[in-house]
């Protein structure tokens, strides 16, 4: 009775496909890889050129993120919403108060990198832990053959944290990084895509 849903921004992964296989000089649509958006929200996905065979976001059943949960044990959630009033409670206590908020209660990623509280280390090495998980699943969605893997995202500009998913995923796949968040020029390219297609 539970339907599956795969609610990501396609069109950042078809950009970043895009973007990698100019820069490997190859034939995208013949390419699959593992592509990360490493933002406020995280979304990773399998594509085959710019398809998406397959994906996840720190909303659902994904790593936990800057205010997200990510995915969490089934009975822990049932306990949570049989001790909260509403859906919508239950919603915000794991949509906009979990995460790196609940965990260290930091409001930007920024602050994630110079966080030294006591549990600051510990959560910097889970999130890199779950991302790198997700990464591998969505290797596995491509039978192990993956052209790269894409970084990108604010957390993309953080070099010791892209070195530590390098030692995790890495034999996986070469990493490519394209720094910072890459929804805006996705969106602009695909207007740009459409205004051509028009013009044409």
């Amino acid at each position: 009775e539970i339907e599956r849903r795969c609610d990501v921004d396609s069109f950042v992964f078809a950009y970043l496909a895009r973007l990698e296989a100019a820069a490997k000089e190859v034939d995208l649509a013949e390419e699959q890889f593992v592509v990360a958006h490493l933002d406020e929200e995280i979304q990773i996905a399998a594509l085959r050129g710019t398809r998406v065979l397959d994906a996840l976001t720190s909303f659902d059943e994904g790593p936990f993120a800057l205010r997200q949960s990510g995915a969490l044990p089934f009975d822990s959630v049932l306990d949570l919403c049989m001790r909260a009033t509403s859906k919508e409670e239950v919603l915000a206590t794991l949509h906009n108060e979990g995460g790196l908020a609940g965990y260290l209660g930091i409001k930007s990623l920024d602050e994630l990198w110079t966080y030294q509280g006591e549990m600051a280390e510990p959560i910097r090495e889970t999130l890199v832990y779950q991302i790198s998980k997700e990464i591998g699943a969505m290797a596995v969605a491509l039978h192990g053959n993956v052209r790269s893997i894409i970084l990108a995202g604010a957390m993309a500009r953080h070099e010791p944290f892209v070195q530590s998913l390098r030692e995790r995923v890495g034999f996986l796949a070469p990493l490519s990084v394209y720094p910072g968040s890459q929804l805006l020029p996705a969106l602009v390219a695909g207007a740009k895509d459409i205004l051509d297609q028009q013009s044409a």
